[in-house]
Parts: structure tokens; sequence; C-alpha cells
């Protein structure tokens, strides 16, 4: 996977995607490590190729993605924190006929998202101090639009669960100009920071 190095300014004011998968009806409460019950972290062999949609970004590492997995999947992952949501699936030709489109009924479909975390990065501890949140809200904007890019769509690889109950992932954002790496990406855009807003995590309890 290639690391964005240049042009991510460009990918983000190009951005001329439209997205016909409608979420409506999303509940999710902001990750906050203190009011979640601690587990025991669960270490299991990567999966690769995971097709994903990301229905929710809750910060720059943490997101609800709806996972294609197989049932034996799900199994293996089903102490991970998991909600339901409902979205609309609009057809390709539904804002070329919008007039006709209107008058059909679309019948709501129901997901299922995991509560993931990115692996093998650490982000600095806000400690409430206005400019750590306004960079952490900052870099929340700039990795939805990228998101946005690909419509939502996301290739992961799935790996541990943590003591809060997170998937730890590997995102990749397959965009026409390249394929972005998360974790990469971000470790790259605040490299210069001081000290650095994220580092590299070689723990197993991220």
């Amino acid at each position: 996977m290639d690391n964005i190095n240049d042009s991510e300014d460009d990918l983000l004011e190009n951005n001329n995607t439209s997205n016909f998968f409608i979420k409506k009806n999303i509940t999710f409460d902001p990750f906050n490590s203190n009011k979640h019950e601690k587990v025991r972290y669960q270490r299991t062999r990567e999966t690769t190729n995971i097709i994903g949609y990301v229905v929710n970004v809750h910060d720059s590492i943490n997101f609800d993605i709806d996972l294609t997995m197989s049932s034996k999947l799900q199994k293996k992952y089903k102490n991970v924190i998991t909600n339901q949501y409902k979205y609309y699936d609009y057809n390709k030709y539904y804002f070329d006929n919008i007039y006709t489109e209107l008058n059909k009924k679309v019948i709501p479909q129901y997901g299922i998202t995991y509560r993931c975390r990115l692996k093998g990065i650490g982000m600095k501890q806000s400690n409430n101090d206005t400019d750590t949140i306004w960079k952490s809200n900052k870099l929340s904007i700039e990795i939805k639009k990228l998101i946005d890019i690909t419509d939502g769509w996301i290739t992961c690889t799935l790996s541990d669960v943590d003591i809060y109950k997170r998937l730890l992932v590997d995102i990749y954002i397959n965009t026409p100009q390249k394929t972005i790496n998360l974790s990469e990406y971000l470790l790259e855009k605040t490299k210069d920071d001081t000290p650095p807003f994220f580092h590299k995590y070689l723990g197993n309890k991220a």
C-alpha cells in the first residue's frame, strides 16, 4: 500500500463523488474509554482485504464500520461493541429521475457496525486543553473528507480486540489517485508537531 506523501489537498478539494447510500436514524455515543467496561485483551490472527463501509467517525482513530464478514468472522469478533443502523439504498439513477423516483417507496435497510480503532497508533492525550481539542476536531473533519472520496467504502485488515472491546484495524482508502494507509497518513501529517500528536504504538492495549 502506498503512503500518501503529496497531493492530499488536491484529493480533498476534488471530491466530486455522489453518495447514494443515505444513512438515517443512527445513534452512537462518542467513544469514552472511561465509561466502557474493560475486558481481557483478545489476540487473533489477522484477516486481510475485508471491505467495510464507514458509518460513523468518532475521531481520527475511532470508527463505526459495517464490515463484510463471514459467519465465522462474526463469531470470532462477537465480543466487539456493535450498533444497528438504518439506511436507504437508492439506485444510481435516483437523482437523474428524482421526480419519478420520489413517488416510489424506498424500503429501509438495516446494518450492523463494529466499533473499530486504528491499530498501531497512539494519540496525544487531550487533558481538555483547547489546542489539542481543536487539532483533534480538525483531523477528524479531514479524515471524513478523505473517506467521502470513496463514498465511505474502505478496505480493512482485522486484528485483535482491545480491552475496551474495540476491533483493531488497519484502514486503507482506495482513492482514484492512490491507496491511503490511514495510520501512515496520520503519522506523516503530524510528524512535525511538538510533541507529536500521533505516535507508533507497539503495545497490546491500544
